[in-house]
């Protein structure tokens, strides 16, 4: 009989009854190595990985090239006035379509005819109110007139209406019916050379005098070229401002340096050069844009403004326009240059740490 007792974890004694106890052998278990590969977690991703950090080339600097301006053109406003028959010294009869002034009965020397000739010629004088007989209208004095079928609002073309004029003789005394039906509307050509519309719009028979209605068309500022263009209007400037100056010359020997005309001429050929100073500053240094539209834009307005002051008054709704919209331009001028003068300032650019994803 075999007997089989367990002396330790792994160790075994079998004895048999038969053989001596001298002959027990140990049981030595064998050792087994067992190999076990461990594959490790790969790296967890983020859900949303941020891009890799990626460096992009800056292009060179490209040449800066204006905008085209913006043209602010002069504004053509209608304007309205009662005229009084020369019946007293004080009556406004006279009126100067160039400086939108008028002028009493009194002021024209009447008792003097040559006086009053030469008070005509130097004070500007285009117009005498006379709705009574024989004249039944007015007086036009050195003035290029004629009747025309259009109404008063519908004035607008410089050229087409100058073109129109071109065959109409300046008469130095013109006795102008109006007649009976009214309104009447006149294309005029003043001795200054403005040009504009009258419209009598009615004979007030108890105060004696007109009811009118007149604008002045002016000549539309001339539109800057495009970029491409720019080389030719350099020269095109320089030949305008030319022409102005030559124009300035004949104005100054005819009628000195303080007559409305000549004035005229001097704020436009001003105009045209600091419209040039503007442009030429831009190409020169390069700059803002934005800037660049808003001085060219403010120029346009001033000149505007000037020329609105010369024939209406201060508190006028178109004087009042342009003073609003030129001290809102000086305004914006003024934030722009705060905001260019503020990116100037040197500042520390904000450093980023590229993502690294271990793979």
């Amino acid at each position: 009989m075999k007997m089989v007792f367990p002396l330790a974890a792994g160790c075994f004694i079998a004895l048999w009854p038969s053989h001596a106890a001298s002959q027990l052998k140990p049981f030595v278990p064998t050792t087994q190595h067992v190999y076990v590969t461990v594959t490790p977690n790969p790296p967890i991703a983020p859900a949303n990985p941020a891009p890799p950090a990626q460096v992009t080339a800056i292009p060179a600097a490209q040449p800066v090239t204006p905008p085209a301006p913006v043209v602010q053109q002069p504004v053509d406003s209608i304007v309205e006035l009662n005229l009084e028959d020369p019946i007293k010294s004080q009556s406004k009869s006279y009126f100067d379509f160039d400086k939108g002034k008028t002028f009493s009965y009194g002021e024209s020397t009447p008792e003097d005819l040559d006086a009053s000739r030469r008070w005509l010629r130097d004070s500007g004088a285009d117009l005498m109110c006379e709705s009574r007989a024989p004249a039944d209208g007015f007086v036009a004095y050195d003035m290029a007139l004629v009747e025309i079928d259009k109404k008063l609002d519908e004035l607008k073309d410089y050229f087409a209406l100058k073109k129109q004029l071109e065959s109409v003789e300046a008469q130095p005394f013109n006795a102008v019916d109006v007649g009976l039906i009214l309104p009447k509307t006149y294309l005029f050509r003043t001795r200054e050379g403005e040009i504009g519309g009258l419209e009598i719009s009615s004979i007030d028979d108890k105060s004696h005098g007109l009811a009118i209605r007149y604008k002045l068309i002016h000549q539309p500022i001339p539109e800057q070229p495009p970029p491409g263009q720019r080389r030719g209007a350099v020269l095109n400037m320089a030949l305008l401002v030319a022409q102005h100056k030559t124009q300035l010359a004949e104005l100054q020997k005819t009628y000195g340096d303080s007559h409305p005309a000549v004035l005229r001429e001097k704020r436009m050929i001003a105009y045209l050069e600091e419209i040039e100073k503007v442009n030429q500053d831009f190409m020169k240094n390069g700059g803002d844009r934005a800037m660049f539209a808003m001085k060219r834009q403010r120029v346009s307005v001033k000149f505007n403004l000037d020329s609105a002051k010369d024939k209406l008054k201060d508190d006028s709704p178109t004087v009042k326009t342009l003073q609003r919209m030129l001290d809102k331009l000086d305004d914006q001028i003024k934030e722009r240059e705060a905001d260019l003068a503020a990116a100037t300032q040197p500042s520390v650019a904000p450093t980023t740490k590229p993502v690294i994803f271990v793979q």
